[in-house]
């Protein structure tokens, strides 16, 4: 065990220093850029490993969000935008190396769109929003084979759908389901020739991991460190007052809140959120 620990860090820190862009005439190191293989950052590397420890643990890193659309859905040129919108972003292209000491950015791959029609059901829907919504929830990612994105549509009447899109957190957080939602929309309406919506480039997702390994980031992150350090300075750890009397059976279940935002509090919090440079998580 402690042999094969050694192999995979070993090969880790030696993706890291080809990403780097030392041994820039190792033919390996071409071989490498050629495929567009990149190392796992911070963040991933323990997504990585819950994802790995058993089925809960994969589980909690789906990322499902449901939209409901209303109007005439063209499912044929729809599935054309998603699989566009891979093209168009690299992150949804990615596959796992089994040791995690690396990911691939493929050149293309075929996202999942599935198609449940209600429209010709009596009575109550074969396919309930409910169950389809929890069974997207329960169903794992392979992120060896990929992709880490797909797509459920639940046709609900001939002018109504429910479309549900599921990521993994390796490749995704709450604040790109707005990026993802805009592009599929404005790709959509492209194809649809009623109008062009002009697309802005997006920010590769091996960009942005080369932005973290920046100084400039670095020093933001020890900023909020050291911020946090002395703001909880001098109080010490403490469990609850109920800890003692529980016996705790910690697993990955959890339960479900639904709540609606009114937009006229969603917008200006939104936009407070983007002034004070808050992720949309904790806006």
């Amino acid at each position: 065990r402690d042999i094969d620990e050694i192999i995979r860090k070993a090969k880790e820190v030696t993706y890291e220093l080809l990403d780097a862009g030392f041994f820039p005439n190792n033919q390996r190191a071409l071989e490498r850029t050629k495929k567009n293989r990149i190392s796992l950052s911070d963040n991933q590397k323990q997504l990585f490993i819950l994802h790995n420890i058993s089925k809960g643990g994969a589980l909690t890193s789906n990322l499902t969000v449901t939209l409901q659309a209303k109007g005439h859905l063209d499912v044929g040129l729809f599935k054309e935008a998603v699989q566009m919108l891979g093209q168009r972003h690299e992150a949804l292209r990615i596959i796992f190396d089994k040791e995690g000491a690396y990911q691939d950015i493929l050149p293309a791959i075929e996202l999942h769109v599935q198609v449940l029609d209600n429209t010709e059901s009596e009575g109550s829907a074969i396919h309930s929003l409910e169950r389809v919504q929890e069974k997207e929830i329960q169903t794992a990612f392979d992120i060896f084979k990929g992709p880490l994105f797909r797509v459920t549509i639940v046709k609900d009447k001939p002018d109504a759908c429910h479309i549900i899109f599921s990521m993994h957190l390796l490749i995704s957080d709450g604040w790109s389901v707005g990026v993802i939602w805009k592009d599929l929309g404005d790709i959509y309406t492209n194809l649809l020739g009623k109008e062009q919506r002009s697309l802005m480039k997006p920010l590769q997702f091996s960009s942005y991991l080369q932005k973290l390994k920046t100084a400039q980031y670095q020093q933001q992150i020890n900023t909020q460190k050291h911020y946090w350090i002395e703001k909880l300075d001098g109080l010490s750890p403490t469990l609850m007052p109920f800890a003692n009397e529980v016996e705790w059976n910690v697993d990955c279940n959890a339960n479900r809140i639904r709540k609606k935002i009114a937009a006229a509090v969603f917008r200006p919090l939104i936009e407070l959120g983007n002034e004070l440079g808050c992720t949309l998580y904790m806006s």
